[in-house]
């Protein structure tokens, strides 16, 4: 397939998105309201390629940025935390190799903890 196929965007989270929602929660804050952090268990991040000149290019971003957040909970759960704080996402373009054709790089990074 080609750099800009027209293949589905297929997930990279194993654990479906439902049990990540009840189990993770996600602050983009150091806090998160009304619980106590009782452990930092970890910094974690994920990151995905999002190539803004495809068909569809908005429907992709929304996707790109939406598999970092699960990603990024999938790894927290993993590690035994029950939460994320200081979600932060950030963007970096650059331009591939021998091609006029630019690309991003979006990168979720937090702080999983562990609340009471």
């Amino acid at each position: 397939m080609g750099l800009f196929s027209s293949k589905e965007n297929k997930s990279s989270v194993t654990i479906p998105r439902e049990l990540l929602n009840e189990k993770i929660q996600v602050s983009v804050c150091d806090t998160i309201p009304n619980k106590t952090i009782v452990k930092l268990v970890s910094a974690v991040f994920s990151e995905k390629t999002y190539m803004p000149t495809m068909r569809k290019s908005e429907e992709h971003f929304t996707f790109v940025r939406e598999e970092v957040q699960y990603m990024l909970m999938q790894q927290a759960l993993e590690l035994g935390a029950n939460a994320i704080v200081g979600f932060k996402l950030s963007f970096a373009p650059f331009n591939a190799q021998g091609t006029n054709w630019g690309v991003s790089m979006v990168v979720a990074s937090a702080n999983a903890v562990i609340t009471e």
